[in-house]
């Protein structure tokens, strides 16, 4: 049976195309090294592109790519982390960093999983309000806009309650 309702999705390209300069600027600040940042928005789109028949029409695409892009510096950290290699956040030509304390895999895996205990403690005792505000914009990569229509209240107190909840979590991590 034929049906009626069109449901065909635009090409990969259209959408991509208007949202590179973000995705560059998005892998910039993953990882300071321009090759680096190119060579994940290079790996994010192609993962995107064999995903694209999963999309589904009608949500969010940039939210969407954004997430791959994440998704896949935080897999490739993880793979250079364990197999001993730079990791994406280093710049190129670190023989002119400053020397840094020789750390195993064991050591980052822990001051990671300290920093992350830390940060998910304190977003659990932001103020709700604050709280939904920033989980939207951080994990699900809205816009103002979109978190404003979502909640139903105007955008200057989305930036406001995001204004604070950055403060708070601010404030919250010094103590430590």
């Amino acid at each position: 049976m034929i049906s009626l309702c069109s449901s065909a999705k635009p090409p990969f390209g259209t959408l991509v195309e208007p949202l590179l300069r973000e995705l560059n600027s998005s892998a910039r600040a993953l990882t300071p090294d321009p090759a680096t940042a190119e060579d994940l928005v290079q790996e994010a789109l192609l993962k995107a592109y064999r995903a694209y028949d999963r999309f589904e029409t009608g949500t969010n695409f940039r939210a969407w790519l954004h997430r791959i892009l994440y998704n896949t510096f935080v897999s490739e950290f993880r793979r250079r982390r364990d197999h001993n290699e730079q990791p994406l956040t280093e710049a190129s030509d670190a023989e002119h960093a400053p020397a840094a304390p020789d750390l195993t895999s064991n050591d980052l895996a822990q001051v990671g999983e300290s920093i992350e205990d830390k940060l998910k403690h304190a977003i659990g005792r932001m103020n709700p309000e604050f709280r939904e505000v920033f989980v939207r914009s951080a994990l699900d990569d809205a816009t103002n806009e979109e978190i404003a229509a979502a909640l139903k209240i105007p955008v200057g107190t989305v930036m406001s309650r995001m204004h604070r909840a950055r403060t708070f979590l601010k404030d919250e991590l010094a103590k430590n």
